[in-house]
């Protein structure tokens, strides 16, 4: 019986250790979209200032107002881009602890796996011990109806 739930116990823990791990390859997916989309926001940031530099040296009201208007965009995607920093980082946070239940719940399969193997042990001793002790009533017996004979 102790076996069969070390056993239980074993399967249960492998597959949560799955699930972990599955997991833990969405967290890294997820962390390398937020990268690419703070990258994407960079290049917008870049943009926007090319442009700011260059309503500057035009200097006509139109100019000033598109100036504006890339000063925004730009700020914006500042803002963006730090959103996505900090999502980056909470992804790579979430990653490192999924990585780290996967690695207890290997060790406890791991544990698992060798409480059922002493089970297993225990319970071929005590099959040993008792066949043993059947056989000396056997010739105990055996000799009794011999010495009755």
């Amino acid at each position: 019986k102790a076996a069969e739930e070390a056993r239980v116990r074993a399967e249960k823990e492998v597959a949560e250790a799955a699930a972990a791990q599955a997991n833990l390859e969405k967290e890294e997916a997820e962390a390398s979209l937020a990268l690419a989309a703070q990258k994407k926001a960079e290049e917008e940031a870049a943009l926007a200032a090319a442009a700011v530099a260059t309503t500057d040296a035009v200097g006509t009201a139109e100019a000033e107002a598109r100036a504006s208007a890339a000063a925004k965009a730009a700020e914006e995607a500042r803002v963006r881009a730090e959103k996505e920093v900090a999502e980056a980082a909470a992804a790579q946070a979430n990653l490192e602890k999924e990585e780290a239940e996967a690695s207890l719940a290997l060790a406890a399969q791991k544990k698992a796996e060798e409480e059922a193997a002493l089970a297993a042990a225990a319970v071929a001793t005590t099959d040993a011990v008792g066949t043993a002790e059947a056989e000396a009533r056997a010739s105990a017996a055996a000799k009794a109806a011999e010495e009755a004979r």
